[in-house]
């Protein structure tokens, strides 16, 4: 394998960064991430989020003349992907995809905005090629069923209303890694048009793509795994949903979070495909893309509880305290919230004094606190 001390990823996060506002850029980490980890058993499932006009479908379409692996979608209903119609030929993913792909939507928010009829096929369709294998579904008449099996991975791009709908995807069987994509506040005064960009690095890119599958990832040391292990278990916990009535905001139901396995997985190949562009280097840059990932996976206005309890450490904080920092909230929803997060023992109460629930608080310090280490590289 050819030596190359410095990863092709820097040439093209200085291409975007020569006329986008990308802030650390991450996003472009990611992007690539999701189309190394196809060489996973299970590939990537991430969403970046993040508000319009911030860059994601700039990055997003990356690869969409460059790689005939990663299929771009527009637009999708609930008989997009798999169809038993005349001439569909099983649908998108046996007819285009077929067995190996990553499939790309640069604005998922017009799924989010559909019926909730049209959601439920959406997302019943997009579980099913996670699960790999869709023989059951592919139209309604047998004499025209297409069965297939493969790996698909997913790459979504969506603005921040996919916060509401991360607050019931557990209950669903969510398949999703998140990450919030932000970009530096836009100063008004300075702003000058950006550069016309220099020429794609293709080379580079290239490069890359011939390192993905010369390169193993380093073996993982036992503190490794448990700082896996408790991110996947403190996402589960963190984002387990508690239904309440669409109109008297009644508690309906509260349920149990999911198994942490498949999060386990996820977590796992984002690391893995993360050290390989990086030349299997576990940086600060990669140490934080991934507790980025992990605290994007938890619902925003919980996090936003979680981060002024953890600052405040033992100390604790009463009710009129976290609602002069938490200003973006009125009282309702502060109060369905802090009752959201008791009852799914995210934090606690004493004394009218709130703090995060003793083990959520020793899984988050055990996955946040641990330092990576790893055994030696295998080429």
């Amino acid at each position: 394998m050819k030596n190359i001390k410095k990863s092709p990823i820097g040439e093209i996060q200085d291409y975007y960064n020569s006329y986008l506002n990308l802030g650390d850029g991450y996003i472009v980490d990611l992007v690539l991430a999701a189309r190394i980890s196809l060489r996973f058993k299970k590939p990537l499932w991430l969403c970046i989020q993040g508000s319009p006009s911030s860059g994601k479908t700039e990055i997003l379409n990356m690869l969409k003349e460059r790689d005939p692996k990663c299929h771009y979608l527009y637009d999708i209903t609930g008989k997009t992907l798999f169809s038993g119609a005349n001439g569909a030929e099983g649908g998108y993913i046996p007819r285009e995809v077929k067995n190996e792909g990553i499939i790309i939507f640069p604005d998922f928010t017009t799924v989010l905005s559909a019926p909730i009829y049209t959601q439920s096929n959406i997302m019943s369709q997009l579980r099913i090629i996670h699960d790999g294998d869709a023989s059951r579904l592919t139209g309604i008449d047998t004499n025209r069923k297409m069965p297939w099996s493969g790996k698909v991975g997913v790459l979504i791009g969506v603005t921040d209303a996919i916060e509401g709908f991360k607050k019931k995807a557990a209950s669903l069987g969510e398949r999703f890694l998140y990450y919030r994509h932000f970009v530096p506040e836009f100063n008004a005064i300075d702003y000058r048009k950006p550069p016309i960009p220099e020429q794609f690095p293709e080379d580079e890119l290239n490069e890359l793509f011939e390192l993905m599958n010369s390169i193993n990832p380093p073996e993982r040391s036992d503190e490794m795994e448990r700082k896996i292990n408790c991110a996947a278990s403190w996402i589960a916990r963190g984002r387990a949903v508690v239904k309440r009535n669409s109109r008297t905001k009644e508690i309906v139901q509260v349920f149990p979070p999911e198994e942490p396995y498949r999060l386990i997985e996820q977590l796992s190949t984002l690391l893995n495909s993360l050290i390989i562009i990086h030349m299997n280097q576990v940086s600060d840059r990669v140490q934080k893309i991934f507790m980025d990932v992990v605290t994007g996976c938890v619902p925003r206005d919980r996090m936003e509880i979680v981060n002024c309890l953890w600052q405040e450490g033992n100390t604790g904080l009463k009710r009129e305290e976290l609602t002069h920092l938490l200003n973006s909230f009125n009282n309702s929803s502060l109060t369905h919230l802090l009752q959201d997060m008791r009852l799914l023992k995210l934090i606690v109460c004493h004394d009218t004094k709130y703090y995060l629930e003793p083990n959520f608080l020793e899984l988050f310090s055990e996955w946040l606190v641990v330092e990576p280490v790893f055994e030696k590289v295998k080429r």
